[in-house]
């Protein structure tokens, strides 16, 4: 069953890739290499698989990043590499780990939360947990909101690799399809790169207990988290900024728009079931009213988006 999952992931997600090069390529044309483009997406394909069926590696997450090197190394010559590492993966033997009963129990009640949550469209509940951070006294003293705020987000910082990946498909898209305006770009990429990383306020929001807890009114609670998250996303702009992209007052407005509903995205109550408000069109009963509580968050980044596109800047 484990084999049958792993083996379904690993195909759907080199099918959506090999897709979209597809399409890229018909829209844009092909590279001029084809044959070595190929080659290196079978023998990176055939080096996830034989990875994952090894103990995780510190650090394994950052290894599409070496695919920049492809500008400098042949891509034939990067493709025989991939494939050889590959070919030693897969008939070494597999290097087991035991996993201890902590974890086991974590990892199952993580599942079961994620399962659940997605049956009751709770979308939020679908953000990745944190792990442990070590700050002793990491809540204690003053500035508790704040120290949350910034606790949830180190706790997260495995997270960090995705982000770069998303900086980096910004780049890639912005070379691809140039016609598309970067503020669209930025602003979805930042949008998306920052909603893990709003998991903490998204907990206290579905834990009536939890928010309890925290001895703070809404308002400071989500100024301090969208002030934190404005930070972030400015820093993240940057980086993409420095990479090449270029430089604007309305790439800024884009991130700290981004960053903004993204926090307007968590910070709704809990689904009200009872105001579904369905309504029949063309034969298909819509749930307006359902739809209306879970666009809540993307409504603000395209309108504001809109807004940033259409003011010059």
């Amino acid at each position: 069953m484990l084999t049958r999952r792993l083996l379904l992931g690993w195909a759907a997600r080199f099918a959506v890739a090999g897709y979209f090069f597809l399409v890229s390529g018909m829209l844009i044309g092909f590279p001029a290499d084809i044959g070595g483009t190929l080659a290196l997406f079978f023998a990176v394909a055939g080096l996830a698989l034989s990875m994952a069926r090894r103990a995780r590696i510190p650090g394994e997450s950052l290894l599409p990043f070496t695919l920049a090197a492809a500008l400098f190394v042949p891509l034939w010559a990067y493709a025989a590499v991939a494939a050889a590492l590959a070919a030693a993966l897969a008939w070494s033997p597999p290097a087991a780990r035991t996993v201890s009963r902590v974890e086991l129990v974590r990892a199952f009640t993580e599942r079961m939360v994620r399962r659940t949550s997605a049956a009751f469209l709770d979308v939020w509940a679908l953000l990745p947990p944190g792990r442990p951070v070590r700050w002793p006294n990491a809540l204690a003293g003053r500035f508790v909101v704040t120290r949350y705020v910034v606790t949830g987000t180190l706790a997260r910082r495995h997270l960090l690799g995705t982000s770069v990946f998303l900086a980096l498909s910004v780049l890639a898209a912005h070379a691809t399809f140039p016609a598309i305006q970067p503020v669209w770009l930025l602003g979805l990429g930042g949008y998306v790169a920052l909603l893990p990383f709003t998991a903490p306020v998204a907990q206290l929001h579905r834990v009536p207990g939890l928010r309890r807890w925290l001895a703070a009114s809404d308002v400071r609670l989500h100024a301090t988290t969208a002030a934190f998250l404005c930070a972030l996303a400015l820093a993240w702009g940057a980086v993409i900024v420095l990479l090449g992209l270029p430089a604007s007052v309305a790439a800024a407005v884009a991130m700290l728009v981004a960053a903004l509903a993204a926090v307007r995205s968590v910070t709704r109550g809990p689904l009200d079931f009872s105001a579904m408000n369905l309504v029949l069109y063309e034969g298909v009963l819509i749930p307006t009213g359902l739809l209306r509580q879970l666009v809540r968050g993307p409504d603000l980044l395209l309108l504001g988006l809109i807004a940033t596109s259409f003011v010059p800047l």
